[in-house]
């Protein structure tokens, strides 16, 4: 089954950009989780803001998010054993 369903997604991505394939999903799950997120940290604080407001600190927290990951994987690279010195 493993097999066949790889099979499938390989020819859908031979025909067709991965990114035009999950583009909406990535527009949501930005949209939906890091403004949720905002929101949430937000109203924590007593704060009523704006959607646009929402917006920007949603955008930073992305960065943020993406930053942090950044500075993860370079601390595991180090770390990897064998690596050339």
């Amino acid at each position: 089954m493993a097999r066949r369903g790889r099979l499938g997604a390989y020819v859908t991505l031979s025909r067709h950009d991965p990114r035009e394939i999950n583009a909406k999903a990535r527009e949501v799950f930005r949209t939906t989780h890091f403004q949720e997120k905002a929101r949430t940290e937000a109203s924590e604080r007593g704060e009523v803001l704006l959607d646009e407001e929402i917006a920007r600190r949603a955008e930073y927290l992305r960065l943020a998010h993406y930053q942090r990951m950044a500075i993860a994987s370079a601390r595991a690279r180090r770390r990897k054993p064998g690596r050339a010195a």
